[in-house]
């Protein structure tokens, strides 16, 4: 059973199946995906667990990525390997990327765009001012 044979077994007393994933009912992340710890050891995500026991071991930089879309599932046949980049456009793709926010700095009035986390124009002169003293320091 591998190296996570005790631990896949905790999930699996822990899990529900509903519409073919298997709902891990346990401890969860801020993003939904399951967790579970060992005995002195430290926690490891559940479909990582699942991958690894039913599927084989995961190259170091890959992701375990849920072709359900739904992070508490931990059914190795809904799960598949992928780059950072993979993981980006499947969820791209299935539209779950992070909705872009358009409006107005509440600092100084010109666009926000929350796809570049906030105010360009202030962000440039805060870069500015930052830099200033360091500037001086070097022309002189």
């Amino acid at each position: 059973m591998g190296k996570h044979g005790p631990a896949i077994i905790r999930a699996m007393r822990r899990s529900k199946i509903e519409k073919g994933c298997w709902i891990y009912l346990g401890a969860t992340n801020r993003g939904g995906y399951g967790h579970i710890g060992g005995r002195g050891s430290r926690t490891a995500l559940v479909h990582r667990i699942s991958y690894e026991t039913f599927r084989g071991p995961i190259p170091q930089g890959m992701y375990v990525c849920h072709r359900c879309d739904n992070p508490p599932c931990f059914n190795p046949i809904h799960l598949f390997l992928g780059t950072a980049l993979d993981n980006n456009r499947d969820s791209i793709t299935k539209g779950r990327q992070r909705k872009k926010v358009v409006g107005n700095c509440v600092k100084c009035g010109c666009d926000y765009d929350s796809s570049t986390r906030g105010c360009i124009g202030c962000y440039e002169r805060h870069k500015r001012r930052r830099l200033a003293p360091h500037a001086r320091e070097v022309l002189s």
